[in-house]
């Protein structure tokens, strides 16, 4: 099938969604799919796609200017003749042009009100809670799919010793990293008042939002901030994997949690918080370990399990291997996608 892909990504900021869209983008085009990225302007996105070989334009979308961003979606749409346009997140969906034989799609990683997605002609969900949702707002549940996410990274840095020193982690001292936005929904406020229960350990905190003060605030009032290390956003999410001993995500809600699957990926042992994603993909004991939401002993227990069990740690290891390369490998995502998008373009399909 002869694919001509438009992708619209208008969001300008960093977060899961985000950083999945230039993976996935990525991964189409290593698989040869032929594609236009469109995005809001972000130069450090544009250089990322671009450096791996992607066709980028960049439109404003700030402001009173993302009124204009659905014409000038039409006259890229126009130009480029896609067979279908691919949208991420609310914006991107409603700035959509109509094309007769252009088949309009939006992904979904959370759960939105229908009202954004009124050009689309099907939906795509990541997990099955957002499938839920989407069937309990009235979508129609013919013109929806579940396609999930993929875990590996991009080989952009390695683990080294020098990275160790950089980050000053003590000699001898075990790495536990968490991943995410800093906000209540994520919840490393449970790690870090679980984190005196968890001796002789560095925990490494990627990611950057509003709570940043207040975490650091926490970690200062619970002795623990000399053992924390505040990262903000990092792009060499790799190199922090290759240095853990453990994962862990504690958040309190979370549709999918693509640091399981990234975690699954590079071979590093994650206890979760039994929130909707987590508790889908982690069989407890099998892949990882599940604890409940907002409990900080139950935290501070899974995560000692997994530094200090190295049985269970492997078992956890491999399991979590298995399920990645069956269901969630980049090969296995991209080819639903492309046989998807060949279904959804079927005379079946078309209306």
């Amino acid at each position: 099938m002869n694919v001509r892909l438009l992708q619209v990504m208008l969001a300008p900021g960093e977060g899961g969604a985000e950083t999945f869209f230039e993976k996935l983008a990525i991964a189409f085009r290593e698989a040869g799919v032929c594609q236009c990225i469109v995005i809001c302007r972000h130069a450090e996105r544009r250089k990322r796609l671009e450096s791996a070989g992607c066709d980028v334009i960049e439109i404003s979308a700030k402001g009173w200017q993302k009124w204009l961003a659905g014409w000038r979606m039409r006259g890229i749409a126009t130009e480029f003749q896609p067979t279908h346009q691919l949208a991420w997140m609310s914006r991107a969906a409603m700035a959509l042009p109509r094309f007769p034989g252009c088949v309009n799609l939006a992904r979904l990683g959370g759960y939105y009100p229908k009202k954004y997605y009124t050009k689309c002609d099907w939906l795509i969900g990541n997990t099955p809670s957002v499938m839920a949702h989407l069937a309990a707002i009235g979508w129609d549940e013919r013109r929806m799919r579940l396609i999930s996410n993929f875990g590996e990274l991009p080989d952009s840095a390695k683990a080294s010793v020098s990275l160790r020193e950089e980050l000053a982690i003590k000699e001898g001292n075990r790495v536990i990293i968490t991943l995410g936005r800093l906000h209540r929904n994520k919840a490393q406020d449970v790690l870090i008042r679980a984190l005196p229960s968890i001796s002789n350990t560095t925990l490494l905190i990627a990611g950057e939002g509003a709570l940043r003060n207040e975490l650091e605030s926490l970690a200062r009032e619970l002795g623990v901030l000399e053992r924390i290390r505040f990262l903000g956003w990092r792009r060499d999410t790799l190199a922090l994997f290759q240095l853990a001993d453990a994962c862990v995500f504690p958040s309190r809600q979370e549709p999918l949690g693509n640091v399981v699957l990234e975690a699954w990926a590079h071979g590093v042992p994650i206890a979760a918080a039994a929130s909707e994603g987590p508790s889908w993909l982690i069989e407890d004991g099998g892949n990882g370990i599940l604890f409940p939401i907002d409990d900080v002993a139950a935290c501070a227990t899974a995560t000692c399990r997994l530094l200090e069990d190295g049985n269970l740690a492997q078992t956890c290891i491999e399991g979590g291997r298995r399920k990645w390369q069956s269901s969630f490998s980049k090969e296995a995502i991209v080819a639903q996608y492309l046989k998807f998008f060949e279904e959804v373009l079927s005379p079946v399909s078309k209306h």
